[in-house]
């Protein structure tokens, strides 16, 4: 009886008791809506159910939030890994670097390498700044745990740092107390910490120049490099003054063949003692005075005082950041001498420094692109001894008028008026501080007259030369680079005395060409001549960049040549006139200087020939 009824009390679980229809585990009738009673043990079971997938869903959202990022070896880092998620573990192969704009951190870069290969780290903006106002630094040899997101872009593997939190250095590189007598020994890139005095600062030479600080210890002295960035973030710049006791750490290396020392962190100099009263006011350094001629490369880095004659007086264009640049001379002997604008404007007597005044000058000697040249880093450091008055460049006497030719002849600063007909005239790039460049026809090849573009555009567009112009200018003869040239110096001094038809060379122009006897003599021909060339055509580059141009490589039995031709100058060649690998031809264009090596730039199509 107790089953019949059991049987009966499931029946009634399952069956409508309205509708008799089969409802299963529906609460309601699907049917005609009646409720169905259903057993507690059941409701049991489905809420149990449902709380047990709701707790195990948290515990993988748990699970994934706080498991460890894998681990993975440089190497082993692949394209298909492209926005994983991933830690790296290495060394530092260089200083961690932080980059600035505006005065803001926007970047920051580091190199790191283990046993299987090297990755580079990046992170921006907020991350960067972050790490940097924590006081994060990372020197050559720091052992750094880093977490972040995988980018690869043309085969460069790096990872993206997008946590702060997910940076770690885990150690640091222990570095001993040397004396400076020993940092020569030591190899570059290696850290070195050491306790000095420092005996001289001196200002950046450029904006972006260094400050370079001079350190003595007893043992020896070296030259310490500080960045405007770092300096500004030392800890109390205002006692890093001459006579200062300071410790350091920072990384050797060398410049042009003498170790100095660049500070890696601006935390890296502490100063342990301030100026004492004697190191306040030192005794001023007795002047070490050397002849212009006797300057050699082993006074690079010293400070001497030279007597010489300004021979010119070039001034940077305007907004440029280039220097003045005096040249001076002494018995026979001519060296550049260098300046910044700010130097410049705290000079008192600025208007006396003209060509032919006799100077005096303390200077630091240093070496530019091979060559000697003296910084003057003071206005204090400059005493005109003789000033010499310029005449005004309208009131020269003339005598007669010069060809170009007999004017180029002339001795350098001379003044006289020339007279010739316009081949062609270069104009300066966009954004470019070169001036125009007016090339004139001469007895053995053009003569350039050289006009800034702040003279150049007081005349008038009507007045300005085109090829076959007839000119008539007051000019000054000029030494460039080893080569004379002309100057106009006012548009006043200017007159076109007959219209040309353009403002380019046209392809019959050859006036004043080289005829070369083979390509070898390429190196007698100084930049800018026009020459004629002959050869075998062994090898074409073809360029895909409209500011790269084609290449065509001659060769003839004294040896090869390169021949640059533009782009739009090759797409007007036709199929039938462009050369090809084993064709003979002639090329007329002009003698340039590329990365050492002597070349001739074509200008023209038809300044191709195929024999």
């Amino acid at each position: 009886m107790n089953n019949s009824i059991s049987h009966q009390s499931k029946a009634n679980e399952t069956i409508c008791p309205s509708c008799n229809r089969f409802v299963g585990a529906h609460d309601s009738c699907p049917y005609c809506g009646t409720g169905i009673k259903k057993r507690i043990s059941l409701r049991f079971l489905r809420y149990t159910s449902l709380v047990i997938a709701i707790v195990g869903l948290v515990c993988l959202q748990l699970m994934a939030m706080h498991r460890d990022i894998p681990v993975k070896s440089i190497a082993s880092i692949t394209p298909a890994m492209n926005f994983g998620y991933i830690t790296v573990m290495g060394k530092a192969s260089q200083p961690m670097r932080y980059y600035k704009s505006g005065g803001k951190i926007t970047s920051l870069n580091l190199y790191l390498e283990d046993e299987s290969g090297d990755i580079r780290v990046a992170a921006y903006r907020n991350v960067a700044e972050e790490l940097n106002k924590e006081g994060i630094s990372v020197r050559k040899g720091d052992k750094v745990k880093v977490s972040g997101t995988v980018k690869v872009r043309d085969n460069n593997v790096s990872i993206l740092l997008q946590n702060p939190k997910h940076f770690k250095v885990i150690s640091s590189t222990g570095v001993e107390l040397v004396s400076l007598e020993e940092v020569p020994g030591f190899d570059d890139d290696t850290s070195l910490s050491f306790k000095a005095k420092i005996s001289r600062i001196n200002l950046p030479g450029s904006p972006r120049g260094p400050f370079t600080i001079k350190v003595e210890d007893g043992t020896g002295s070296g030259i310490l490099k500080v960045w405007p960035s770092q300096f500004e973030e030392l800890d109390k710049p205002g006692e890093l003054v001459e006579g200062a006791i300071v410790k350091v750490r920072a990384l050797k290396s060398s410049y042009r063949g003498k170790p100095q020392l660049q500070l890696e962190s601006p935390g890296d100099l502490v100063v342990l003692a301030q100026a004492s009263a004697t190191d306040a006011e030192p005794e001023p350094e007795p002047k070490k005075e050397v002849k212009l001629q006797d300057i050699s490369s082993q006074n690079v880095g010293e400070k001497i005082s030279v007597k010489a004659k300004a021979l010119e007086i070039r001034k940077p264009p305007q907004e440029s950041r280039a220097p003045y640049l005096v040249t001076l001379e002494s018995g026979g002997t001519k060296i550049s001498m260098v300046f910044w604008d700010r130097v410049y404007k705290s000079m008192k007597s600025a208007h006396e420094l003209k060509a032919g005044a006799v100077i005096e000058a303390l200077v630091t000697v240093g070496e530019y692109r091979g060559k000697l040249q003296l910084r003057l880093n003071s206005a204090e450091d400059l005493k005109i001894l003789e000033t010499t008055k310029e005449p005004e460049a309208s009131s020269a006497p003339v005598k007669r008028t010069l060809s170009p030719a007999e004017a180029i002849g002339l001795a350098e600063g001379t003044r006289a008026e020339v007279r010739g007909v316009v081949a062609y005239v270069r104009k300066p790039g966009a954004g470019s501080k070169a001036p125009y460049r007016i090339m004139m026809e001469g007895k053995d090849g053009l003569i350039q007259l050289t006009c800034w573009p702040d003279v150049y555009s007081q005349i008038p567009e009507s007045k300005r030369p085109g090829k076959g112009a007839i000119i008539k200018a007051n000019v000054t003869v000029k030494l460039y680079k080893g080569n004379k040239q002309l100057k106009l110096s006012r548009a006043a001094d200017f007159v076109l005395e007959s219209k040309g038809t353009t403002v380019s060379r046209t392809p019959g122009a050859r006036t004043g060409v080289i005829q070369l006897p083979d390509l070898k003599s390429i190196k007698n021909v100084s930049d800018y001549k026009p020459v004629r060339v002959d050869g075998k055509v062994n090898n074409i580059i073809v360029s895909d960049h409209p500011k790269v141009p084609f290449r065509i490589i001659l060769e003839d039995e004294s040896g090869a040549l390169t021949v640059a031709v533009w782009p739009d100058v090759w797409e007007k060649l036709s199929d039938a006139k462009r050369p090809k690998t084993g064709d003979s031809i002639t090329v007329f264009g002009t003698a340039s200087t590329f990365k050492g090596s002597k070349q001739v730039r074509v200008k023209f199509a038809n300044d191709i020939k195929i024999r």
